[in-house]
């Protein structure tokens, strides 16, 4: 669907022992230009978009990557075709009979193809029922300009670096937050994060249903009732079970950042069926697109022994901070949660060891990144 082409046809059909008859073209049945419920046919895909977050003044250093997919749509007409079969070592003055036969075939009135071919050799004792069969297949043809290019979520991710979306970013525990809007001074502007585009690539089918995320501890879906310490603490619950850690612990927890528009897209198959007339019913597995509009939120949280003293709960609190403004964490995270934590634990590990001289022995630190759905939901 991304190349010059008007269109494609479906491989030929396949039966064993026949072969596709090259005298005789293929007939059309029937186009099917909508969807039993009148909506007008679309084909999905997606597109790739690969970007690097750099760092200060230009070209500035690489931090990090992230990608985003970019759903596509193009209505499209779908013509059914019946295609005749001949069985191998049929002689050939039979074989020709049989074509004649099928190059008469008029579908608008004769009705079902191979039930047509059956009746009109039925006179003739030298075409046996097994000579041939009759096959449908199809193609595929793109309406000229009805592409549409679901460019939502990645304009969303690009507005953070330039400014033009609204959400906070909490630089340290104590800020009363600077927004995200601005665009000379906006937080990543004044602090020279921005994004450079690499390359796209095809992906085919619009992939990964944000239902189900990559990471699925740490990413959440807030449900009634749910706050930011209850899921933190939940998260920081289920990693201290893998540690044999007893004791009392200290638990805390503050907002990085929050992005309030976050558009979401996902595809799901759905059977359709097509009474196409000639005694023809077909089923075709057709994608719908589905849109929902979020809300995101970026918390960090650390779990450690509550008799460790205030000063080392001040180092840590400290780190946290350095750890999540890092332009690898916070100009990533968003996108790809996994990615942002890995290098929000490397820079929380090393600054924490710079300041106390060693690691802290059941210390969790780590994030959270909240997803709270717009109504309505997937729609």
């Amino acid at each position: 669907m991304e190349s010059a082409s008007t269109g494609w046809d479906a491989p030929p059909p396949s039966r064993t022992n026949y072969f596709v008859s090259a005298a005789v073209q293929k007939r059309p049945v029937d186009s099917i230009a909508t969807t039993p419920d009148g909506k007008m046919l679309r084909f999905f895909w997606a597109v790739r978009e690969q970007y690097e977050v750099v760092d200060g003044q230009r070209p500035g250093q690489v931090f990090g990557h992230f990608d985003v997919v970019l759903p596509k749509e193009q209505q499209i007409t779908i013509q059914v075709w019946s295609v005749l079969l001949i069985k191998f070592k049929t002689p050939v003055g039979t074989q020709q009979k049989i074509e004649g036969f099928f190059r008469d075939y008029k579908p608008g009135t004769d009705g079902d193809a191979y039930e047509y071919a059956r009746a009109r050799m039925a006179a003739d004792s030298t075409i046996k029922p097994d000579m041939f069969w009759v096959e449908n297949t199809f193609s595929i043809k793109k309406v000229d300009g009805t592409l549409v290019t679901h460019d939502e979520q990645l304009k969303s991710i690009l507005a953070i670096y330039d400014g033009r979306t609204d959400g906070t970013v909490w630089p340290g525990p104590h800020s009363p937050g600077e927004p995200i809007r601005g665009e000379s001074n906006g937080y990543f502007h004044k602090h020279d994060i921005r994004y450079v585009h690499v390359n796209s690539t095809l992906v085919g089918r619009v992939p990964n249903n944000p239902d189900k995320p990559r990471d699925p501890i740490h990413e959440v879906k807030a449900g009634v009732g749910d706050t930011p310490k209850t899921i933190t603490d939940k998260i920081a619950g289920q990693e201290a079970s893998k540690l044999e850690c007893g004791g009392q612990f200290t638990k805390n927890e503050w907002p990085i950042m929050t992005l309030l528009v976050w558009p979401e897209f996902k595809v799901e198959w759905n059977d359709f069926d097509f009474d196409i007339g000639c005694g023809v019913h077909i089923v075709l597995r057709l994608p719908v697109l589905q849109t929902r509009t979020s809300k995101l939120d970026l918390w960090a949280y650390t779990r450690f022994p509550n008799n460790l003293g205030d000063l080392v709960g001040r180092v840590i609190e400290k780190c946290v901070f350095k750890a999540a403004m890092s332009p690898a964490v916070l100009g990533v995270a968003l996108v790809d949660l996994a990615a942002g934590l890995v290098a929000f634990l490397g820079v929380f590990g090393d600054c924490v060891t710079e300041h106390l001289g060693d690691a802290i022995a059941c210390l969790i630190p780590g994030l959270a990144l909240i997803t709270k759905v717009q109504p309505p939901d997937w729609h």
